[in-house]
């Protein structure tokens, strides 16, 4: 019994022993709280440098899924057919609208516009077996403008400003008016005038041996009459105005955006798309820099936010690139991490431009260190060819830097608005360098 006592008591002291073993002294705790600190130190700017590298992820997708939409769409897009505006007139006076291009009328003889004359009551008489006047009514079925129809055009082609729309009327470059003059000696002889004539819907007197045509050298023109066999006044015919009920069952396409963004959603697995938000709502969110409560264009399976910021038009900054085919494209905007961000320009939206070239190119603010500017967004390299004798060698050129610098250098954007005193590398104007820029994937932390 006492041997089991002593035992016992031996193990009481031993357990006691223990205890007091894991306890820590004050210089054990303030070599502990050293260490923690450091470890702190050292770990927190790792982990919010990984929180960073997050973010230059989802730019770097919202990049690669623009550019997969080049690749893929784009072309498709603008080869697309898109339908006419009903009401689009080119000119337009009151109820008077015009959409074809003006000609000169092919001349009817003195019988066959007698026979006009039964059907068009803007003929009053014939008198000529080359009648161009009597040639116009026939060819617009009687639909010729009146004067004041006439005189926008006139001020049209005299301003010579609205070159797309001259092109389409025909006038680009328009046949002068040929008018009859006065010699000094009494005789009449066919005189250039330096200005142009269009047929108009009223006869100047009942003879009918003259009718009007709206043409003058002043700059607000005016009506004159000639007779009906002068061959070098102009023809213009009206386009009755109708009222066309568009076919709801049918999507009318009527604009590029409305293509790219119907084209994405039916070739891209998507979660949502509301094609009907339009460049204008798009533009105003730009304006505020706050892209909350608007609604996307696109959704991508991904997350990725899509907005059509315009349609397929001139960007002003890249107006003056020396390919003429990178300078119209599409305004997008990507919110690259969707709901969970801030949805403000330049922190989490960022702007894109694709390009009728096919090339896509980063925007950047200069005020942000965002976007084509930061090479964190994005990181290019570039690389070239270099030659000895027949050995061919990849060196590097340039290293770690953002896209803009580096489009820049290589050629792949000759803007001077876009680079803003970035040049092309000389090295790189020699095509047989093949100067060329690699996009580095950043490495996914999660």
């Amino acid at each position: 019994m006492r041997k089991f006592k002593i035992l016992n008591l031996q193990r009481k002291e031993n357990c006691h022993l223990s205890l007091h073993r894991q306890g820590f002294t004050l210089g054990e705790l303030v070599i502990a709280m050293v260490v923690i600190t450091l470890v702190v130190c050292v770990t927190l700017p790792i982990t919010l440098s990984k929180m960073k590298k997050v973010d230059y992820t989802a730019y770097y997708m919202g990049y690669m899924a623009v550019k997969d939409m080049s690749v893929n769409i784009l072309q498709t897009v603008l080869n697309t057919p898109l339908e006419e505006p009903a009401k689009q007139c080119l000119v337009q006076y009151a109820d008077e609208c015009i959409n074809e291009p003006a000609f000169i009328p092919v001349p009817v003889s003195k019988s066959e516009c007698e026979e006009l004359a039964e059907i068009y009551d803007n003929i009053y008489g014939c008198y000529y077996e080359q009648d161009y006047y009597a040639g116009a009514v026939k060819a617009c079925n009687g639909l010729l403008p009146g004067a004041g129809g006439a005189m926008k055009i006139f001020q049209l082609t005299d301003n010579g400003t609205d070159t797309e729309t001259l092109e389409k009327l025909n006038l680009l470059n328009p046949i002068k008016f040929v008018a009859l003059c006065m010699s000094g000696e009494g005789e009449y002889y066919d005189c250039p005038m330096d200005y142009t004539a269009f047929w108009y819907d009223l006869e100047y007197d009942t003879s009918g041996k003259r009718a009007s045509v709206y043409t003058d050298a002043t700059a607000t023109g005016g009506e004159s009459a000639v007779a009906r066999n002068n061959a070098t006044a102009y023809a213009v015919c009206l386009t009755p105005i109708e009222e066309v009920e568009p076919d709801e069952s049918e999507e009318v396409l009527d604009s590029y955006n409305d293509v790219l963004c119907d084209k994405i959603k039916k070739d891209y697995n998507i979660s949502a798309s509301d094609c009907s938000v339009s460049p204008t709502s798009v533009q105003s969110k730009v304006t505020s820099k706050n892209f909350t409560g608007l609604t996307p264009n696109i959704t991508m399976a991904n997350g990725l936010k899509l907005y059509i910021g315009s349609d397929y038009e001139q960007i002003s900054e890249l107006s003056d690139a020396v390919d003429t085919d990178d300078r119209k494209g599409f305004k997008l905007y990507v919110d690259v991490n969707g709901d969970s961000g801030k949805n403000k320009l330049w922190e989490d939206v960022f702007p894109f431009y694709l390009l009728g070239s096919g090339k896509i190119v980063p925007a950047y603010n200069k005020d942000e260190p965002s976007g084509g500017n930061n090479r964190d967004h994005l990181s290019v390299n570039v690389i070239y060819d270099s030659y000895t004798g027949d050995t061919r060698e990849i060196k590097l050129l340039m290293s770690d830097a953002n896209f803009r610098s580096a489009a820049c250098a290589v050629g792949y954007i000759k803007s001077s608005k876009y680079c803003d005193g970035k040049v092309q590398y000389d090295i790189c104007k020699d095509v047989t360098h093949d100067c060329r820029m690699l996009i580095k994937e950043p490495v996914k932390v999660f």
